[in-house]
């Protein structure tokens, strides 16, 4: 059985937050999810969400998931990249990725790359849905972490391998990933018609909501005395062969080789 019919019952196990300890409890900045490379556990999100404005690392972060049994794991980014000489690495665009250990403690899974979707096959109107963490909602030891489930459209596709979706995105989001919804229809030489299913498939991650200024204006002077900025509606995405761009980097494959080489190094002879 499925969320709503259509969503695999264990991908929600692959979607995780990133967010700051306050107190006893975790407060969510961001989405992560996990992809399979070379038997690895690979996490991505959104450049910004682990840099400070100014460009360094974003230190105190987190990384959290559900425990087998219950409860929950909470990784120090900042210990696991001192253990395992392992940090974050970007080609450009605004999407980050590194490395995760894990042991069988934790209750994940991993997106194979053949769940990829070229940017070609990206279309305005195409049915998407968005998997996250929005509101920096808190996270305590006892909850068990789930991802909230958005549905939209594909609102506009850029030349650049971006587009436009058309979904309430808030902060937390960035680094959600998005993924067209299954739908058994399509448009034929005479119009609609009954297709090939569609699966679900991964055709990028979210960046920002876009924004739009609200002027309140004095009835008295007719000047703007206040101005609001609105959530317009609109969220920016980047295609998954960003993706591809930053994994097939010579800094990701070099740490790549350098984690396998570690483990073939600590397995008993």
């Amino acid at each position: 059985m499925s969320i709503a019919g259509w969503l695999p019952t264990d991908w929600p196990k692959a979607i995780l937050p990133l967010a700051i300890r306050a107190g006893e409890s975790f407060v969510s900045v961001g989405t992560a999810f996990l992809i399979d490379h070379e038997g690895l556990n690979c996490l991505v999100t959104a450049k910004h969400v682990i840099r400070e404005e100014s460009g360094k690392p974003r230190s105190g972060l987190y990384v959290l998931s559900n425990r087998v049994g219950g409860g929950g794991n909470f990784l120090s980014l900042d210990e696991m990249a001192a253990a395992f000489g392992i940090s974050w690495k970007t080609v450009g665009s605004d999407i980050a990725a590194t490395l995760m250990p894990a042991d069988n403690t934790y209750d994940i899974k991993k997106f194979s790359i053949d769940l990829f979707e070229s940017f070609s096959n990206i279309r305005e109107g195409d049915d998407v849905f968005i998997l996250g963490f929005p509101l920096k909602l808190g996270v305590s030891a006892s909850a068990r972490i789930t991802p909230i489930v958005r549905t939209g459209i594909v609102a506009l596709r850029n030349d650049d391998r971006s587009f436009l979706v058309d979904a309430n995105v808030f902060p937390g989001n960035s680094g959600s990933p998005v993924f067209f919804k299954p739908c058994a229809f399509e448009f034929g030489s005479s119009g609609l018609r009954l297709g090939t299913l569609r699966p679900p498939k991964l055709i990028g991650l979210v960046t920002s909501f876009i924004t739009y200024t609200d002027v309140a204006i004095s009835q008295q002077t007719g000047k703007a005395r206040v101005t609001f900025e609105e959530n317009s509606g609109l969220a920016s995405a980047l295609s998954v062969e960003l993706i591809r761009e930053v994994l097939n980097s010579s800094d990701f494959q070099a740490m790549t080789r350098a984690i396998i080489e570690r483990e073939r190094r600590s397995q008993p002879s």
